[in-house]
C-alpha cells in the first residue's frame, strides 16, 4: 500500500462517513416522525441489514472475478444520491427505496477490504485496517453533533442535503485510488467465484465474527429513540453522544489494532466485546451522568476492524472478496433477525433490547475466548 493511495482511501472513507454521520443518529427519529412505529422501525432496519447482506453476496463474487477497484467505484457511484431519496420521502415507507439504494451498494465493501488486504504486509494488517476504520470514526466524531445542531436549528431534512454533498465529494475521490496491475490476479471462473461458502473449517469463526458485528448494529436503531423517549434528551444532545461514540471508536480502534498485531486478535476482540456490553448496560440502566462514558466505550468500530483483520489474515488473497462477502452476509442475516426482534422487544419494554443485546455480546466474548480459530495463522481459504 503506497502512502499516497492510503491517504486517498482514508479521505474517501472520511468524507462518506462524515456525510453518513450527519443524519444516521437522527434517522430513527426522522422515521418515527414520518409515522413509523417501533416494529415498523425494526422492519426498516431489517430491510437495511438484508440489503447489506445482498450487497455482500454480490460484492464477494464480483471482487474476486473483476477488478476490485472497479467494483469499489461502481458502488460509490450508485450510492451517493441516496440522501436525496430520504429528503423526498413523504412517509416512513418511502424511506425504503433510499435504504435499498444506499445499502445494496455495500457490495463495494468486500472489494474495498480485499483491495486493502492484498496490498498490505501480513504483520501490519490489523493496524492498517485500524487506520482506515479510524478514519471512518473520525468522520463520525464531529458530524453527529453537527447534524444534531443543524436539525435543531433548521430540520433533519437539511442534514440530508449536506450528506449528499459529502457523498458526491467522496465519490469523486474514489476515482483517484491507485489502479490495479493487470497481472495481479487471474479472472476466476463463475463456478469458483460463486462459492462463497468454501471456507473449510473456519465456519464457526465466521459465524462468531459475523454475529459480533451484527448484534451491536441491530441495537443501534433503537438507542436514539430510547434516549429521546425514555431519557428525555434533545436532538443536539443525542447528536453529541453520537459524536462521543465515534470518538471512542477512533481511540479504541487504533489502540486495539496495535495491540492485536502484538498480542493476537482473540484476547483483544474479547476485551472489545466486553466493553460494548458494559456500555449498553449503562445506557439501559445507569445514571444519565454516565452516558458519555457508556458511549465512549460501546463503539463497535474496533470489533468491525478486528473482524476484518482476522478475515484478511486467514483467507487466501484470491478468495479475499468471497471471504469478506461471507462475513458480511452472515452479519446481514443475524442483523436483520436481531433488528426485528429488537423492535418487538422495544415495544414491550424500551430497555429490553439493550439488556438482551449486552447478554448476547457477553456470551459471544466467552465463546470467542475458547475458540482457537480466532488466532491469526496462515491463509486458510483457497
Amino acid at each position: 500500500m503506497t502512502p499516497r493511495n492510503l491517504r486517498v482511501l482514508i479521505l474517501t472513507m472520511f468524507l462518506w462517513l462524515f456525510g453518513f454521520g450527519l443524519y444516521y443518529e437522527l434517522f430513527p427519529i426522522y422515521a418515527r416522525g414520518l409515522g413509523a412505529s417501533a416494529v415498523q422501525l425494526g422492519v426498516l432496519f431489517s430491510v437495511r441489514q438484508l440489503s447489506m447482506m445482498a450487497g455482500s453476496i454480490i460484492g464477494g463474487v464480483l471482487s474476486d472475478r473483476y477488478s476490485r477497484r472497479t467494483v469499489m467505484i461502481l458502488s460509490w457511484v450508485i450510492g451517493f444520491p441516496a440522501p436525496l431519496l430520504f429528503l423526498a420521502a413523504p412517509s416512513w415507507g418511502w424511506l425504503i427505496p433510499g435504504i435499498l439504494l444506499h445499502d445494496l451498494t455495500f457490495f463495494g465493501l468486500p472489494a474495498f477490504n480485499a483491495y486493502v488486504a492484498e496490498r498490505t504486509e501480513p504483520g501490519k494488517i490489523a493496524s492498517t485496517f485500524a487506520v482506515l476504520t479510524a478514519s471512518s470514526s473520525l468522520g463520525l466524531v464531529l458530524s453527529p453533533a453537527l447534524g444534531g445542531l443543524i436539525a435543531e436549528r433548521w430540520s433533519i431534512r437539511t442534514t440530508f442535503v449536506l450528506a449528499f454533498l459529502c457523498y458526491a465529494a467522496s465519490t469523486a475521490l474514489v476515482f483517484q485510488s491507485e489502479r490495479e496491475r493487470a497481472t495481479v490476479r487471474a479472472r476466476l471462473p463463475w463456478r469458483q467465484a460463486l462459492r462463497l461458502w468454501n471456507v473449510g473449517g473456519l465456519w464457526p469463526l465466521f459465524i462468531m465474527l459475523g454475529a459480533m458485528t451484527a448484534v451491536p448494529a441491530a441495537l443501534a436503531p433503537f438507542i436514539p429513540p430510547f434516549l429521546r423517549e425514555v431519557r428525555g434528551l434533545g436532538l443536539a444532545q443525542i447528536g453529541a453522544l453520537g459524536s462521543l461514540i465515534s470518538a471512542g471508536g477512533l481511540i479504541f480502534t487504533l489502540i486495539m489494532g496495535r495491540l492485536a498485531d502484538r498480542w493476537g486478535h482473540r484476547p483483544v476482540l474479547v476485551l472489545t466485546l466486553l466493553l460494548i456490553a458494559t456500555g449498553n448496560l449503562i445506557v439501559a440502566l445507569g445514571p444519565i451522568v454516565l452516558l458519555p462514558l457508556a458511549f465512549l466505550i460501546k463503539s463497535r468500530s474496533a470489533a468491525d476492524s478486528l473482524a476484518a483483520a482476522v478475515v484478511g489474515a486467514r483467507v487466501a488473497p484470491d478468495a479475499a472478496g468471497r471471504g469478506f462477502g461471507l462475513l458480511y452476509t452472515i452479519a446481514g442475516l443475524v442483523g436483520a433477525g436481531g433488528t426485528l426482534l429488537a423492535g418487538v422487544a422495544y415495544r414491550a419494554s424500551p430497555a429490553l433490547p439493550l439488556l438482551v443485546g449486552a447478554g448476547v455480546v457477553t456470551a459471544l466474548a466467552i465463546a470467542l475466548a475458547w475458540h482457537r480459530e480466532a488466532a491469526v495463522g496462515q491463509a486458510a481459504v483457497e
